[in-house]
């Protein structure tokens, strides 16, 4: 057989491939930066928290401290500074002298790395697209000097009146004559939103092992037995030894629940006023030995108590007048399964916030209710003073100097008081915890004005909105802000008259934020506080996180 043969296919030339031109390279980058310029422009920008005005939610230039008695780890503002004026923290922050949170215990600490603060990212607002809401973390550039960029919640919106009252927000778009008017409303704050802004008190995880030293007790325990059944030799957990009612309450003489900021420690917030706060969460992690175990939660705060019931077979949260024995039923309703069960650990959280009571079972909402009070009622069960009242109303108007003021008077208001009783079982109490709301607090103008040195005008006089002397009646284009830092935040409350251009060109109205001055929502920290004497920042990746 003839043998076969194979044509050859002829080879395909290879194709060069284009040189790049110079001419495209330089477009390629052009647009890119173009690109860049527009997104950073119109959409996402990134920022540096200066200072700590929005503590502990945004922390600006800090040192971190951890108890070595507690374990418990917080922040503290700077301490040394490399100029006269304290605006230019030292690296090192030297011999500080603190005190623990969560135990009282003092703390010397001889030298510590200063931190950076927080950079984040912040999403632009763009009118009719995305706009400001309330209790949004807002970057704007400040009115008194429009060079510089502020950070504050924001808290009131176009067109409102805003009155803040015994540390709440409380607003109205309706003519009002004062705080006795009934138009008012509270301004509640979303759930996810007052997660973020409880702050601790106390955490049994974090008291003491060994509270006594050298032979005696050094550590205040602030929970105590109100009645026989509850052993408290554990620090950490707590027991139930009884099936007969036991109530475990707050010893508020040994720890007052205020807005103390444990942040303020050093020298340049110390002295910050400090208020009784009454907006408050306290959780318990229970763990019953047998079913049929009911737990309730009273609080006294405002001149009222509030009570929350929770039975195998049903909850109930009621609320009186102190003094008066009638309650008032604000949510009675059947349960189709017990919440407390034996052998099982339950995290129960009660919430008083912003006038209204939360349950929650292991994290899930079982109850919320709200009751209504107007400013002028809150401040009457706040304090007692009382608007309605011709002779204290004129009383209040005029005696509005420092040291007058009954209102910015931390004294005029009374502390809460919190108590846990437990019956049907006895039990093991796992964790224990108190935590409390930010608290926007009263104040007075300083003597001189901060942006220009010059006497302020208002020396003496109360505080932007704290008063009914101060009521602020916002435009349809202006915002009210406040820092989460409350007694050291520099916002909307003492704001002096705002920069000449600004007034000339924007808006002369002190204290608040023209809607041509915003910059958009802080919605995402990308590099928590790096360390910054490092070559190479190294940020603390487990404080990335959303900003609510």
């Amino acid at each position: 057989m003839p043998a076969s043969t194979t044509t050859a296919q002829p080879t395909q030339p290879t194709q060069a491939k284009p040189k790049p031109h110079a001419k495209e390279t330089v477009v390629s980058l052009a647009i890119a930066f173009v690109l860049a310029f527009v997104f950073r422009g119109f959409v996402l920008e990134g920022f540096m928290i200066p200072t700590g005005s929005m503590a502990p939610t945004l922390m600006g230039a800090h040192e971190r401290v951890t108890g070595p008695t507690s374990g418990y780890t917080w922040q503290v503002g700077p301490w040394d500074f490399l100029d006269s004026g304290g605006s230019v923290p030292a690296p090192t922050q030297t011999d500080l002298r603190l005190t623990d949170p969560m135990t009282g215990a003092p703390l010397a600490v001889p030298s510590t790395p200063r931190l950076s603060g927080d950079r984040i990212f912040v999403l632009k607002y763009l009118p009719g697209l995305y706009d400001p809401a309330r209790w949004d973390s807002v970057v704007f550039r400040y009115p008194g000097d429009p060079r510089n960029n502020y950070i504050k919640r924001l808290v009131a919106l176009p067109g409102e009146h805003v009155a803040l009252v015994d540390g709440d927000v409380f607003t109205t778009k309706q003519a009002t004559s004062g705080w006795t008017d009934a138009s008012w409303a509270i301004a509640r704050k979303p759930e996810r939103v007052q997660r973020e802004l409880w702050q601790d008190v106390f955490d049994t995880r974090f008291a003491p092992e060994d509270p006594v030293r050298d032979g005696r007790r050094w550590f205040a325990r602030p929970f105590t037995a109100e009645t026989p059944g509850l052993s408290l030799d554990a620090e950490r957990t707590y027991r139930v030894e009884t099936a007969e009612p036991t109530t475990l309450a707050w010893d508020e003489g040994a720890r007052p629940i205020t807005d103390y900021y444990a942040y303020n420690q050093t020298p340049p917030t110390r002295g910050a006023a400090i208020f009784p706060v009454s907006d408050i969460a306290s959780l318990m992690a229970i763990e019953p030995d047998s079913d049929g175990m009911s737990a309730v939660v009273r609080l006294t705060a405002r001149n009222h108590v509030f009570r929350a019931q929770i039975s195998p077979d049903s909850l109930r949260i009621q609320m009186r007048p102190l003094g008066e024995t009638d309650w008032q039923d604000l949510a009675s309703e059947p349960l189709s399964s017990p919440v407390l069960r034996a052998g099982r650990t339950t995290a129960i959280e009660f919430w008083h916030a912003d006038q209204a009571i939360w349950l929650f079972a292991n994290g899930d909402q079982i109850a919320r209710v709200e009751y209504e009070m107007s400013p002028a009622e809150r401040l009457r069960a706040a304090t007692g003073i009382d608007l309605a009242d011709d002779a204290q109303h004129e009383s209040v108007e005029q005696n509005t100097g420092r040291g007058v003021n009954r209102i910015a008077n931390p004294a005029s208001y009374s502390l809460a008081q919190l108590a846990w009783s437990f019956m049907g079982s006895t039990a093991t109490i796992h964790r224990a915890r108190v935590q409390r709301d930010v608290h926007y607090q009263p104040g007075h103008f300083g003597a001189t004005d901060a942006d220009t040195g010059k006497p302020h005008p208002r020396a003496g006089k109360p505080s932007l909105a704290t008063h009914p002397t101060t009521t602020l009646k916002l435009t349809g284009e202006q915002y009210f802000m406040c820092g989460d830092n409350s007694p050291a935040s520099a916002d909307g409350r003492l704001w002096a008259a705002p920069h000449p251009w600004i007034a000339d060109q924007v808006d002369p109205t002190p204290g608040v934020v023209n809607k041509e001055l915003l910059v958009g929502k802080a919605f995402v920290v990308y590099f928590p506080a790096p360390h910054p004497t490092r070559f190479i920042p190294i940020p603390d990746a487990g404080r990335v996180r959303f900003i609510w």
